[in-house]
């Protein structure tokens, strides 16, 4: 893969007008959206996955992902603290090298905290 020259963007077009477009149209749609999850969240009678599915929707659009501590190879004594997805981390985790492997067991260990 080639690389860019200093000061030359990957991508200078920018964003795709599409994408903005999308967002737009998404948001127009945010209280019924909101009021949505509230209502399955407060639905007794929904499958408890799906209530607690709403709930921590809420939660993330109202207070942000929890942060996750991420420890990645060398000798740190201290976690990494990342705000950011479990897909993120997953990637950055890929990027440095991890197997799957070594991703799942480092969730499953606690190194990460999903």
């Amino acid at each position: 893969m080639g690389k860019f020259e200093k000061g030359q963007s990957g991508n200078p077009g920018g964003r795709p007008r599409e994408v903005a477009e999308v967002r737009e149209l998404a948001r127009l749609h945010t209280p019924e959206a909101v009021a949505t999850l509230v209502e399955i969240m407060q639905d007794k009678d929904a499958p408890p996955a799906s209530r607690v599915s709403a709930a921590n929707s809420l939660l993330d659009r109202g207070f942000g992902r929890p942060q996750q501590a991420l420890s990645i190879g060398g000798d740190v004594d201290e976690p990494i603290v990342i705000s950011a997805s479990s897909e993120a981390l997953f990637a950055l985790m890929l990027s440095k090298g991890c197997t799957d492997a070594e991703i799942s067991q480092a969730i499953s260990s606690g190194n990460v905290i999903e």
